[in-house]
């Protein structure tokens, strides 16, 4: 499957015992060993969602939960990660998500073009503050502050 511009294959791997999640790009040919592979019944109904959750939400970093001030659906459409959506009600919702970085999740956020507020995640709090001071010294022309 493909997510963004990366390949991901779903595999059995003979040394963890287990299936996993391999980059097409970080894979090296080998030449076949002959070895033949045993069939294995695919580890979810839904193959898309099983590996999205294992190539992101997996290897969160940092999580965070938002009540967004609009409907589920118009959040949905908008967003471009791997994020739960539970529905407050007809005009709010909970978004949980994640990243290796807290910055990145305020950016993300900021995208939607929604107003917010973070229930649950300090780190994402200080980044939305950091961001905002970032973001109006640029606005002011004023310059970052020595060191």
């Amino acid at each position: 499957m493909s997510w963004g511009t990366l390949w991901y294959l779903l595999a059995w791997d003979l040394d963890r015992d287990d299936w996993r999640v391999f980059r097409v790009d970080r894979m090296v040919v080998h030449a076949p060993t002959g070895v033949r592979f045993q069939p294995r019944a695919i580890p979810a109904d839904d193959i898309v969602e099983y590996v999205v959750g294992r190539v992101s939400k997996a290897a969160w970093t940092y999580r965070a939960r938002v009540l967004v001030h609009a409907p589920a659906a118009k959040v949905a459409a908008k967003i471009r990660i791997p994020v739960d959506i539970e529905v407050v009600d007809e005009f709010t919702c909970q978004v949980v998500l994640g990243s290796d970085h807290p910055d990145r999740l305020a950016l993300w956020l900021t995208q939607l073009d929604l107003d917010l507020e973070v229930i649950d995640g300090d780190e994402l709090a200080v980044a939305f503050d950091r961001l905002a001071t970032r973001f109006h010294r640029a606005a002011v022309g004023q310059p970052p502050p020595e060191g």
